[in-house]
């Protein structure tokens, strides 16, 4: 007799599916039978032709840099999925690169909104029908080495917002419920990488992200996945 997986019938979303990490993570879990709510900015090509394998995936096109994330969790289709939700997945969270007496009150804000505001309200909303289902899985994604407080000389905002999201992801996992997990992964640069370093692939990341949603077992896990590199 089939094994089915952990994902069957699960609802999730996914908010940033519409590229990248995002993309490939919205494919495995539709592959193992989950019914997915993708979120993002462009109904891209790939969307396209994933709704036309799979009738469990609908799309909702957000632009998440334009509206709070108290507007968020009132669209409609969000709303409605998060009071049922056992799937979160959340890898949107922009980056910025700057110094710190360069960095605008603007980049504060949007960093601090969109890195850790939304994950933060998202995760919120979805415990209370995770608690009454009895399961729940979470998978938030940080920065480069942001498991622990570090010094940083050109990132130190969104290092900063990234670091307090390993804080978010360890409060969840100790007061989530049984048979309810939140973990992150601390990737590397998949694009754009510096010189002397290497990108880390949108796929490996989404099947470590799959591989930690897996189980009950991996709880509060911060997994760097950078090759090894710490930026200075």
């Amino acid at each position: 007799m089939e094994t089915k997986s952990v994902f069957y019938k699960k609802i999730a979303f996914v908010a940033g599916a519409t590229k990248g990490t995002g993309l490939e993570l919205t494919k495995l879990l539709l592959k193992n039978g989950a019914y997915v709510l993708a979120a993002g900015r462009n109904y891209s090509s790939e969307i396209k032709q994933l709704q036309s394998e799979y009738k469990g995936l609908t799309f909702e096109q957000i632009d998440f840099n334009s509206l709070t994330p108290a507007q968020i969790i009132q669209i409609p289709s969000i709303k409605d999925v998060l009071s049922k939700i056992q799937i979160l997945a959340v890898p949107y969270g922009p980056f910025i690169q700057k110094k710190l007496e360069e960095t605008t009150a603007e980049d504060w804000t949007s960093l601090a909104l969109n890195d850790i505001a939304l994950p933060g309200t998202l995760l919120s909303a979805s415990l209370p029908s995770m608690q009454k289902n009895g399961f729940g899985r979470i998978i938030l994604f940080g920065g480069t080495r942001t498991d622990s407080v570090r010094s940083y000389k050109t990132t130190a905002a969104y290092s900063a917002c990234k670091t307090a999201l390993s804080v978010l992801v360890k409060s969840a996992a100790a007061c989530g419920g049984q048979n309810i997990t939140c973990n992150a992964i601390l990737p590397g640069f998949t694009s754009n990488a510096p010189e002397n370093t290497t990108e880390v692939s949108a796929d490996f990341l989404a099947r470590q992200a799959f591989y930690l949603m897996s189980t009950e077992e991996l709880n509060g896990v911060l997994l760097n996945a950078d090759r090894g590199w710490t930026p200075a």
